[in-house]
Order: C-alpha cells, then structure tokens, then sequence
C-alpha cells in the first residue's frame, strides 16, 4: 500500500475548468512546530554549500465539495514547512516528535483543522512522442527525496503561481502547473501536446501534506528531452527512459487495467534501470495513471497515519 489517501482522481475531474480556486490573504505561521528541525537542515545545506533559501509557497487551506469543487489557497513559507510537514519524526529531545503531538490518535485531520503548512507539491509524468516516459534520479545534494526516482518533473506550488494572475486566475486548468517543467526540464509549454490532471492526495509520511499530480505528452522525442536537460539552469538529477508502447497520459480502461495489474513490475523495472528507489510522489503519480479510469485501488482507502 502506499501512504496517502486520495481526495480527488482523474474520474473525479474530467475538465479541469470545473475545479474553483479561491485566494485568502491571511498568511500562514504554524503555531506548533519545530525550530530544531529547521536548523538542522540550514546546517545541513551550510555543510554541502547549497543555499537553503526561503520562499513564499501556497498552503492548500480547504478543499470544499459544496456542489463544485474548490480549491482554497493561502500564503504560507518554505520554511513553515520545513518545520512541520518536513518535521514530523524530527525528535529534538525536549518536545518528542510532532507528529505525536498533532497526530496523537493516529487519524489525519481535515485540511481545514490542520495546523501544519501543508504547501502543494506538484509532480508530472512525462510522455515523449516516441513512446517513452521520462523520469528522474535525483541527486544527493536535493533536500527532498535524494537519491531517490521521482516523476519527470516536480516541485511546490508558489504563491507567485496564483496571486500574480489572480485577476484572471479562477480554476485549476489556468494555473501555471508547468512552471517546474521547464525549470527542471527545459521544456516550453507550448511543446504540450496533451494534459491531463490525474489526482490530489494528502501524503501521510509528511503529515498529509498535499500533492498534486499530471499527466504531459510532449511534440519530441525522448532525445530531444535528454538534450534541453542537458543545459537546464536547475538540473536536480539525472534523466532516465521507460518504454512504454502505447500507454500515454490518456489510458483506456483495457490499458488502465492491464498496468494495474503490473504495477509491481512496472515499478521494479523503473528502480532496477535507475539502480535507485522509487519515491513516494513517484509511486503516487504511477498509481493515480494507472487508475484513472477507476476508484484508486493502491492508494490507502483509509486515512490512518
């Protein structure tokens, strides 16, 4: 089972446009949390000359089913999620670990309730025109899952990505989700020959921190990806390649059900190429395509931490 519980799938949105998202300006300071966590990674980037910046990132607020869906967003900072969602096992000797603290009964609180940062990652599967899915071993030297395969691209939703367009900004399908594409691939959007919104889910190891998850094919082939890579400014690993016929974005239900089936081996042949383990986002990204025609089945059903 992976460690996440679904809240939205791909049969859940059929149009993106449909999906609403709201702004609220009250910036958020997490009132527990932990500043030991928070220095020990400064140290960290200090011990390996990587800066370790912060950021303004956007917190998903509410997510509210009230005859459509809607997306509520609020400012947050990288480093209020460092100290909470990235923290939740860190013990700093006096106060234990917060996930003890703000999870004590096991259960995951509604977003609404939580009192953690919660800032939306966002991953993509890419898709080359020549029947490939590209993904990535990040490198050791990234905060977040080194050494570990992830999607072809990933990163967090910053509140650059909403505010600056919040004048025109009314649904998902109008949010720059691409963003992470091209700093981490190189790739323009206009490249995008089809997308598709595959799922959102709250990722239990970090105490249910959200993420979003897409689905791009792209106008060129997997070489030409290995290219743009190749002299992208924010290059954070090493580009691998999957065959994968016919299986794009878009999947049939026969093809749906097929790569249901061999979701294990699927995933043993991307760790075994890449001589790497698959990260959660991976994993999750991987699950919501391959059922996207259906109720998740390896997503945890329950919301158990």
């Amino acid at each position: 089972k992976i460690p996440a519980v679904a809240l939205l799938n791909a049969a859940d949105i059929p149009d993106p446009e449909e999906v609403m998202i709201e702004y609220v300006d009250d910036h958020f300071d997490a009132t527990a949390g932990s500043l030991s966590a928070l220095e020990e990674y400064t140290r960290d980037a200090t011990g390996r000359k990587k800066s370790f910046y912060n950021d303004e990132t956007a917190r998903l607020a509410d997510l509210r089913y009230d005859g459509r869906i809607t997306l509520v967003f609020q400012p947050t900072s990288y480093f209020e999620s460092v100290k909470t969602n990235m923290a939740m096992d860190f013990d700093d000797g006096l106060h234990g670990c917060l996930r003890d603290e703000v999870h004590p009964d096991g259960r995951l609180e509604a977003l609404s309730e939580s009192c953690l940062a919660n800032h939306v990652g966002i991953n993509g599967l890419v898709f080359s025109n020549d029947g490939f899915m590209v993904f990535q071993r990040r490198s050791a030297k990234v905060f977040t899952n080194p050494n570990q395969l992830c999607p072809g691209f990933s990163g967090a939703i910053k509140l650059a990505d909403i505010k600056n367009r919040r004048s025109g900004i009314e649904n998902l399908a109008e949010m720059d989700i691409f963003r992470e594409m091209f700093e981490e691939l190189g790739i323009k959007e206009k490249m995008i020959t089809q997308h598709r919104f595959l799922g959102l889910s709250r990722e239990l190891l970090r105490g249910g921190k959200p993420e979003m998850f897409f689905g791009v094919e792209l106008a060129m082939c997997a070489a030409d990806i290995q290219k743009c890579m190749s002299i992208t400014k924010e290059k954070e690993g090493d580009i691998f390649l999957l065959e994968t016929r016919n299986d794009r974005v878009y999947l049939s239900e026969q093809q749906s059900k097929r790569l249901s089936d061999r979701f294990e081996s699927l995933v043993i042949k991307m760790e075994t190429d890449a001589n790497a383990r698959a990260s959660l986002p991976l994993l999750t990204n991987l699950a919501f395509w391959v059922n996207q025609n259906q109720a998740p089945k390896i997503l945890m059903p329950q919301n158990k931490l």
